[in-house]
């Protein structure tokens, strides 16, 4: 999977230049595929993992087919997360500079269905095979879903949350 991935990401540099196209999603894509090993470790749930591991399979093949035709269209995986807390999580899990969305992403392994390994490791290509997989299994045909719902006691949150245009889309 991975050599037919890096196949893409040149095929992709030739049509559309090095830094257009796809470029971005087959880079999540390789890093997602090159943890999946990983992931068996952890005490989550591999059908959750493997659902959504099958979903990005077909996300590659509309890839592959649009860059055969030398066309661009957006293509998401179907994840959409509303709110603040969910731009603080996705700037740790890709940027990974600051102490304050580090306490977002943790209090949502404290307090929801995600790996407590989570606290102890530092793997963010890990984190976001398994964070992405968690929110693709709540996303359950729903437009978007809210950090307040992921929880399993709502009332450990206390901040009335905006669900504005900040987010996570993928």
């Amino acid at each position: 999977m991975l050599k037919d991935l890096k196949i893409l990401l040149d095929e992709n540099e030739k049509r559309f230049g090095k830094y257009l196209g796809y470029k971005s999603i087959l880079v999540y894509l390789i890093d997602i595929f090159s943890s999946v090993g990983r992931s068996k470790t952890l005490s989550f749930s591999q059908s959750i993992i493997e659902k959504y591991l099958n979903r990005l399979k077909e996300v590659i093949l509309q890839i592959k087919d649009n860059l055969e035709r030398l066309q661009f269209n957006d293509i998401y995986v179907g994840i959409l997360a509303k709110g603040y807390e969910f731009e603080k999580i996705f700037q740790y899990l890709y940027i990974d500079e600051n102490y304050v969305e580090k306490e977002y992403f943790i209090g949502l392994v404290y307090h929801s269905d995600l790996p407590k390994e989570f606290i102890n490791k530092k793997d963010l290509k890990l984190y976001r095979l398994i964070y992405d997989s968690y929110l693709y299994s709540k996303m359950n045909g729903k437009d978007y879903i809210t950090y307040k719902e992921l929880l399993h006691s709502p009332e450990v949150y206390i901040s009335p949350g905006v669900l504005g245009p900040t987010g996570y889309r993928l």
